[in-house]
């Protein structure tokens, strides 16, 4: 559970950097475009990351091909929650519907891409043999 911890370590200070600099862009650059819904956007992906991450983590040792079942129905879940999020944000907030949808579809790869690595380093990591120090 070490490797969770810093995972939570790294996805809190990513939200924190996402959350400054679009606070920046929105506030700064484009006013017009700035919508009170943001922060919760973060919240969103940061709660949705870790969910999944941790649930990856916990089925790790299964065989491959459960593990590979239980990823693409994770994967599956978290697509359906993205797009009944969308609808239902630009169903009630359809002024701010344009920025949002720019701001989700960033986020979605920022989180995605981090998630991901983080998943490689850890599967690369377990499974490399182990060090060994001569002096």
């Amino acid at each position: 559970m070490a490797h969770l911890k810093v995972f939570i370590i790294k996805l809190t200070v990513l939200s924190v950097v996402f959350l400054a600099v679009g606070f920046l862009i929105l506030s700064g650059c484009f006013t017009q475009y700035y919508f009170t819904s943001f922060p919760f956007l973060i919240c969103y992906f940061f709660i949705l990351t870790l969910t999944s991450h941790f649930i990856l983590l916990k089925i790790e040792n299964l065989r491959f091909a459960k593990f590979s079942s239980y990823f693409m129905l994770i994967t599956g879940i978290k697509m359906f929650m993205n797009i009944l999020f969308i609808v239902i944000h630009v169903w009630f907030q359809r002024k701010t519907a344009f920025p949002f949808l720019i701001s989700f579809i960033l986020l979605y790869l920022g989180y995605t891409l981090f998630e991901v690595i983080s998943l490689l380093i850890h599967y690369k990591k377990k499974n490399s043999p182990p060090t060994i120090i001569v002096h």
